[in-house]
């Protein structure tokens, strides 16, 4: 089976490249974000000693007002802007947290879209109680390896700290195998088409954390706030929502026989995905609306609360080509895992192994919120996937 696969945005989507704009790198001019190209910026003004002991003194402090040295130099910052896009909620420079580009070109890369769909059919797959407990097994085995300190090639001591993830591709793997016999190895998704730059946006991104049963927001490390604005805000670009992207996905129905001798384990789960996922991803859209339906008291949640009751509502009228799923930067542990699924007892231990740390019976706690014009809007990443086949 290959077909097109088309991908329409319904919130904001975030994959990062690992790199940030510092300060100095952009300009903020009348609630636009410009970042500069410095190589040519410099090449044409650097001879000019004021600007650059400004540049030198700015660079050092990690901050400078770039669009007023043009302005009292009387330069042009838009010769060298690369290009321009919407930031009304970004006041004041500070880093910025890159989309992922290629040639300057911005896609969404097939690797995170096939994450996705193997996290929501992973969680679809280990729905027996058998399956939940081959998979409690492994995490259990593994607590010892995590808590345990281990020794380096010095002989020093150094705590082991074992992501919640990772022990849930561990479980993964037990009930699909290693990656040579995953079933996932007959699915293959391209990347999308290249786009413009100008389909991003600059996003406020603030956490959400559970404290004591009230909404808190994250403000730093060991200190969370009760309102928002008060809350510490990650900047980032994002393709802004209602975009549309398209790219090729194939299903390699190999025989029965091939798959045998291959030993690729629980074939089937590939073949009918598209009905496998929706019946999975509306538990997780249900069990997000009624997280987020406990804190109805709070003014600060209530888009988000109608968000998702619109989207529980979306999930049930889908075509039979069609699929939600969640992708990308701050979807969290629930979309990526199976945790949902499991005891109270084991969420505890599963926090206790990745965080060193006792939680409550509510993990995990934190959720990523996207803001606009300083209120809560809807949580990045949903999409809606249709497939055309031949």
């Amino acid at each position: 089976m290959k077909g097109r696969l088309e991908i329409e945005l319904i919130t904001p989507l975030f994959i990062g490249n690992g790199e940030k704009y510092s300060p100095v790198e952009y300009v903020l001019d009348r609630g636009t974000f410009n970042p500069i190209n410095m190589e040519k910026f410099l090449e044409d003004n650097l001879y000019r000693k004021s600007i650059y002991s400004n540049l030198l003194d700015g660079m050092s402090k990690g901050s400078i007002d770039f669009l007023k040295l043009c302005r009292e130099n009387r330069i042009d910052y838009k010769k060298y802007v690369r290009f321009t896009l919407s930031s009304p909620d970004l006041k004041k420079p500070q880093e910025v947290i890159r989309y992922i580009k290629s040639g300057g070109k911005v896609y969404i890369p097939g690797s995170s879209i096939k994450g996705a769909l193997r996290s929501t059919l992973t969680k679809y797959a280990v729905n027996s109680e058998s399956d939940l407990k081959l998979f409690t097994k492994t995490i259990m085995n593994s607590q010892t390896g995590a808590s345990n300190s281990r020794d380096d090639s010095s002989g020093n001591k150094h705590s082991s700290k074992t992501s919640a993830k990772t022990l849930d591709d561990e479980g993964d793997g037990k009930i699909f195998g290693i990656t040579y016999n995953s079933p996932f190895r007959l699915v293959s998704i391209s990347d999308s088409e290249m786009k413009a730059p100008d389909v991003l946006k600059i996003y406020d991104i603030k956490i959400l954390n559970v404290c004591n049963g009230r909404i808190k927001w994250f403000n730093r490390p060991g200190n969370n706030v009760d309102y928002p604005e008060d809350a510490r805000s990650f900047f980032m670009e994002g393709i802004a929502e209602e975009n549309s992207f398209s790219s090729v996905m194939s299903v390699n129905e190999a025989s029965s026989y091939i798959i045998s001798e291959s030993g690729i384990k629980n074939a089937g789960i590939v073949f009918n995905f598209v009905s496998e996922i929706n019946e999975e991803i509306k538990k997780y859209i249900s069990s997000e609306y009624d997280f987020f339906r406990k804190f109805s008291n709070s003014r600060d949640l209530k888009a988000v609360i109608d968000f998702y009751g619109g989207l529980l509502d979306k999930a049930e009228k889908l075509e039979e080509n069609e699929f939600l799923l969640q992708v990308g930067f701050g979807t969290g542990m629930l979309s990526k895992t199976i945790i949902q699924y499991l005891d109270d007892d084991m969420k505890s231990k599963i926090a206790q192994i990745s965080r060193h740390r006792h939680y409550d019976k509510m993990y995990p706690k934190t959720r990523r919120i996207v803001f606009e014009n300083g209120k809560a809007k809807c949580v990045p990443g949903w999409i809606k996937c249709r497939l055309l086949t031949a």
